[in-house]
């Protein structure tokens, strides 16, 4: 079971990673883990033969090896490795390997959520590219959200966008992208990422201090956010008067960061032999999202967000019968 996340409020972060609630860049996590190649006859499938795949010349006979630079691919990707030679800009704890599967018969056509915006800058090789999430301000502790977001009975209720019961057409966050993307529709306009003066909004109201989110899918990685001021004294020297209220976006981006976590072996080896198979094709489906990303994504293994198989859409929270500090995620299959 994953535990608490110390979280905690400071005008200046260590890192751009780095947030008061979604822990720090540098958090270890399991070395990759790759299943066997022979995942069994269970589904049975049209597509499992004993034929090699095609090769991605015989693919696409008429496109040359060296694709022009400056495009992207449809998830927001560079098609080329990198433009010039750049040695990373922190000096992080060297790069861990993954769990990877086997390759999943599943090839998805173009993928349902928004592209994303053209990135300035090349990747560098060989590394999956993380996400960045938002930094946890502290703004937002006495100001009442606008709109449905304020009860005047004074009763526990929920962000409009974190609020499962009644899930908001206009806001969509697809769980499974590399980044970490949340996007809001505008009226006769296209998606939009949510501004950050949304995402620093309190998540609750009143405001919470502690949270534990759980999901029916993912029962043995409950996601918490704890405060713990002592700890967070010591990983970044910052001495802090009260605690700050969990935002919106410390919520979205814990789970997706959780959600992007690796599995151990030991995982694996937990589940039976028709659930890894349809594990494996959402993995499949996961890395083929990015076509210039693929055998980098593959090579860093399978994902808590895998277990969702197609359900990589976030719909919302609901409340459980545990208390206002117990919620429950809920995922469905389509953006609304």
């Amino acid at each position: 079971m994953t535990g608490p996340h110390v979280y905690g409020a400071n005008s200046t972060y260590p890192t751009p990673h780095q947030t008061p609630y979604t822990g720090y860049y540098n958090t270890p996590q399991h070395s990759p883990f790759i299943p066997p190649a022979d995942l069994g006859n269970h589904p049975p499938s049209p597509y499992r033969g004993s034929s090699p795949l095609p090769t991605t010349a015989e693919l696409t006979p008429n496109t040359g090896p060296v694709p022009f630079p400056g495009t992207y691919d449809g998830g927001g990707y560079p098609t080329y490795p990198y433009t010039r030679p750049r040695a990373p800009s922190y000096h992080g704890p060297p790069y861990t390997s993954p769990f990877v599967p086997p390759v999943a018969p599943l090839a998805p056509n173009t993928p349902p959520w928004p592209r994303q915006q053209r990135l300035s800058n090349p990747m560098y090789p060989g590394v999956v590219p993380g996400a960045v999430y938002p930094v946890s301000p502290w703004s937002g502790v006495t100001t009442p959200l606008p709109g449905t977001f304020v009860d005047p009975s004074g009763s526990f209720s929920l962000h409009p966008f974190l609020d499962g019961e009644t899930p908001r057409l206009d806001f969509m966050l697809n769980l499974a992208l590399q980044t970490f993307a949340p996007m809001q529709s505008i009226p006769n306009g296209p998606h939009v990422p949510v501004p950050p003066d949304i995402l620093s909004q309190p998540a609750t109201h009143p405001p919470v201090y502690r949270l534990k989110i759980v999901c029916d899918q993912l029962l043995d990685w409950p996601i918490t956010l704890e405060y713990d001021p002592e700890q967070y004294r010591q990983q970044t020297g910052a001495m802090l008067s009260y605690p700050p209220p969990i935002t919106m976006g410390d919520v979205l981006s814990q789970v997706h960061k959780t959600l992007h976590g690796r599995i151990s072996h030991h995982d694996w080896a937990k589940i039976d032999e028709r659930k890894r198979y349809k594990i494996t094709q959402a993995y499949t489906a996961r890395c083929m999202t990015a076509p210039s990303m693929e055998h980098l994504m593959r090579s860093d293994g399978v994902k808590k967000v895998d277990y969702l198989l197609d359900k990589v859409w976030f719909r919302g929270l609901v409340r459980t019968n545990d208390g206002p500090e117990v919620l429950k995620l809920i995922v469905s299959r389509r953006a609304n």
